[in-house]
């Protein structure tokens, strides 16, 4: 990151500007500081809203948010030097160190290592995970450690597919369109999605990666002798196992491919990765996109005749409860939710398998081989009633479950298939299990609550209560429609509806399967969700209002709110210890604390700097400092300023930092009503809320004090354009307000931001000079000490000046306490003259609460 910084800026080295108008280009030079440093707040704030609210984000998107971030504070460093005349070089010198605190827990690992592009299965066991990924490690494992029967094959490895990501530089083109999603933006992902699949399918694989690939496949037919094999190729992605996640149903498998095939079937297995679906998985897994590098598997197709999936325990609760779905064909058919399946529990009682419940689906359609790919096909009248399995084979399948579930420690999640009465396990994983806090109790309240039982049955995918509008979605252009916190009602419970649960209260199938792929989904969002519910989708009508309580496999009319304000919905969280989420609370701690609190503590000095945000407050501050330490103030104000027209006549000049107007002004004066800064809107209003009357009464000493003028002097009036006055003026954008201003003796200088981003929001406030002796002007710095400190500010006091800092307040406490400082700079002038009549102070002091009491309250 750093050296593309390098290479962007120091291509066009810039120096410093000189001109016929000197100023003039500072002052642009100024602005553009405080545009960067906007910009650079606003994007630490979107980086803090994704920590605290929860947002789904890529770490492709921390990556672009962290380069523009640190890009912007670059040129902030930059246009400070160019100001000050390299006085802040030292600056380079923290930034870099910040940048690589960053960059150690976000850089991309640019050169893949060296590895085996072909691993049959033969060598696979779980300790290869890392190589070929969990799918075809745990085929290996059971293979070698179990002696179970599986589909035999080889996987092409992560090295494979890194060096397929570094053909025509595809890595860096895929990271670049994944900026450039909008993670909340259903149109934009799928957009992305498919310019990334294109360009994916579009370039060639290595041409030693091709060869290998179909050596491999020749070596399979020669094992197998099979000269006519047709394979499965599968995807087998890292990263499918972080965090217990099943990945169901987001990737893409091709089967009974050919030869001849095999080549662009990994290319599609491999651009799925960027299906719709398994984007918004990975963002609201917290997932990192190269994480999930996709490695394959490639398989002997198996022509079972019936398959299935059986969960070893019951996904609702991890009870000992197997759960066995099946189907003529292929599992796709399950999967996808397109039928009603055959369903069988089993429990195991002392050392005997039991069935204990057994729903035979009317299975009219299923999916089978044909000479090429696959097609779906209807079922003899004759068996779609029956059974798919014999009882003895459902035990065996719950005896092999349990085995398989005891090897692992954990229950299973096992895509099964029967070829020729021979069981072939083709996928064994991690069950994915709900999460509910509803008691029997609570949802027998639910139902008992006067609401009318609409529809009733079908298998509990994931437990729960949701209450919603019905959206009821049978098309893909459904899902650009959905509402949030709708429940989805669908006929078949396909994956592609996936998109939309993490905005779903609910979702109810009418053909489906609790070992679907959707069903998983639901169970790892907690979504409640029913499938397998008769006449759902003709039933139930979108708009329409229901309770839907999984567990009790109820669906009834109607919200009561009493249960609906206990039970509303919340959107699925975002799973925060993922590891994107993980790296942004890390990168986080050199991003958005502040250490530099104030300009006069020790520590306000470029070695003082450890965040991004110290670096933004010290640029800040230097800039104005720099601005205001030099006659230029002077050149700027009477070439680039405006002069505040006023029924009054006033020496006050404003200069427009970019947004403090609200229209343009061509000539030299502008009207206050044509101001947009808040803070200033602030100040003006304490300056004129109440009518000064005039400079106190002295004492012969306090008279005697005076230098050179008298106090009874109209032209110290600060009211009306004097002799003795410089131009008073502030610089001002929407959110930000510098002001300078002297009459006389007196100096007054205040700095505020007041924006929505209250950790930024500041008051500095300034008060120095006078036209009596010192003691007397230390006094009246007291006096104004005394008052603000009532308001909360941290005051500072050395001989006569006055320093007042108030830090992170919202806007609206912020902009009291202008109208307060306002009011202060006008009727606390000349107050040193009468500062040891103690009756006099007295007076002005309780005169000056009881203004600033009507200013507030108006």
């Amino acid at each position: 990151m750093l050296k593309f910084i390098k290479d962007l800026f120091f291509k066009e080295k810039k120096e410093k500007i000189v001109d016929e108008n000197f100023a003039y280009q500072n002052y642009k030079i100024f602005k553009s500081i405080l545009t960067y440093n906007n910009q650079a707040l606003q994007i630490m704030s979107e980086l803090e809203r994704a920590l605290s609210e929860n947002i789904p984000i890529s770490l492709n998107y921390i990556r672009s948010r962290c380069i523009s971030l640190v890009t912007t504070i670059y040129k902030m460093i930059e246009n400070l030097n160019i100001l000050s005349n390299n006085k802040y070089k030292d600056l380079y010198i923290y930034f870099e160190e910040i940048v690589k605190n960053i960059e150690t827990h976000i850089s991309f690992d640019e050169h893949p290592a060296k590895g085996e592009q072909i691993i049959f299965l033969e060598d696979i066991d779980i300790d290869l995970q890392e190589k070929v990924g969990s799918k075809v490690a745990n085929l290996g494992e059971l293979y070698k450690k179990l002696n179970i029967k599986v589909p035999y094959g080889f996987a092409i490895t992560k090295y494979a597919y890194q060096l397929f990501m570094e053909q025509a530089s595809l890595k860096d083109r895929i990271r670049i369109l994944l900026t450039e999603i909008d993670p909340n933006d259903l149109e934009s992902i799928f957009h992305q999605a498919s310019k990334i699949k294109e360009l994916i399918l579009s370039t060639s694989l290595p041409s030693e990666l091709e060869q290998n690939i179909l050596t491999a496949f020749e070596t399979m037919q020669q094992k197998l002798n099979k000269k006519d094999l047709k394979v499965s190729v599968r995807s087998s992605a890292l990263g499918e196992d972080l965090a217990h996640l099943s990945f169901a149903g987001q990737y893409t498998s091709k089967l009974n491919v050919s030869k001849e095939e095999i080549i662009q079937a990994y290319k599609e297995v491999v651009a799925s990765k960027y299906n719709p679906h398994a984007i918004i998985y990975r963002l609201k897994m917290g997932l990192k996109d190269e994480d999930v590098m996709m490695c394959v598997g490639v398989l002997e197709m198996i022509a079972g005749e019936v398959s299935g999936v059986v969960y070893s325990a019951n996904p609702i609760n991890l009870s000992d409860e197997i759960i066995i779905s099946s189907c003529y064909g292929l599992a796709k058919a399950i999967v996808e939710g397109i039928i009603e399946n055959d369903v069988f529990k089993v429990k195991k009682d002392k050392e005997r398998f039991v069935i204990i419940e057994k729903k035979i689906g009317s299975k009219t359609r299923g999916y089978f081989l044909k000479e090429r790919g696959i097609e779906k096909s209807k079922i003899s009248p004759s068996l779609q009633n029956q059974p798919s399995l014999s009882a003895q084979q459902v035990i065996f399948l719950a005896q092999e479950s349990k085995k398989i579930e005891s090897y692992y420690h954990y229950p299973q999640d096992i895509e099964w298939t029967l070829s020729q009465n021979q069981l072939y396990i083709l996928q064994s994983r991690p069950l994915s299990a709900s999460n509910t806090s509803f008691t029997e109790e609570e949802l027998e309240k639910i139902k008992t609550s006067k609401l009318q039982v609409l529809l009733e049955g079908g298998e509990v995918a994931s437990p729960g209560v949701a209450m919603g509008k019905v959206y009821k979605a049978q098309k893909d252009a459904d899902l650009w429609t959905f509402p949030p916190q709708a429940i989805l009602v669908v006929k078949e419970a396909s994956p592609k509806w996936a998109l939309v649960l993490p905005q779903a209260a609910g979702l109810i199938a009418e053909f489906g399967s609790v070992n679907g792929h959707l069903a998983n989904v639901a169970r790892e969002f907690n979504l409640p969700a029913l499938v397998g519910v008769k006449k759902a989708f003709s039933s139930l009508e979108s708009g329409q209002e229901i309770t839907l309580i999984a567990q009790l496999k109820s669906i009834l009319a109607g919200i009561n709110p009493e249960i609906a304000q206990k039970y509303q919905w919340k959107p699925p969280q975002v799973n925060l210890e993922g590891p994107v989420f993980k790296t942004l609370k890390k990168i986080n701690t050199f991003i958005t604390p502040l250490n530099l609190l104030s300009p006069q503590k020790s520590n306000f000095k470029p070695s003082g700097c450890k965040t991004l945000h110290d670096l933004t407050r010290f640029i800040h501050e230097k800039a104005v400092q720099e601005m205001f330490s030099t006659s230029q103030a002077k050149d700027f104000t009477g070439t680039l300023a405006k002069q505040l027209k006023t029924s009054v006549p006033m020496q006050w000049w404003v200069l427009n930092l970019g947004d403090g107007f609200k229209k343009p002004v061509k000539g030299k004066y502008v009207t206050l009503d044509n101001i947009r800064s808040i803070p200033m809107l602030a100040i003006w209003h304490g300056i004129t809320a109440i009518p000064w009357e005039g400079p106190p009464v002295p004492d012969g000493k306090g008279l005697a004090s005076l230098i050179f003028q008298s106090t009874l002097n109209p032209d110290l009036e600060p009211l009306v354009a004097s002799s003795y006055s410089q131009k008073n003026y502030f610089m001002i954008s929407k959110d930000f307000c510098h002001l300078q201003s002297r009459f006389g003796f007196h100096f007054t200088g205040i700095e505020t931001l007041a924006g929505e981003r209250t950790k930024d929001n500041f008051i500095r406030f300034q008060f120095k000079g006078g036209a009596t002796d010192l003691e007397r002007r230390k006094k009246r710095a007291i006096f104004i000490g005394e008052i603000l400190k009532e308001y909360n500010f941290e005051v500072e006091i050395i001989e006569d000046k006055l320093d007042a800092r108030l830090d992170r307040y919202e806007v609206k406490p912020i902009v009291k306490r202008l109208k307060i400082l306002g009011y202060l700079i006008i009727h606390t002038r000349q107050l040193d003259i009468i500062m040891n009549n103690s009756k006099q102070v007295d007076y002005y002091r309780k005169k000056i609460k009881k203004d600033i009491s009507l200013i507030l309250k108006n």
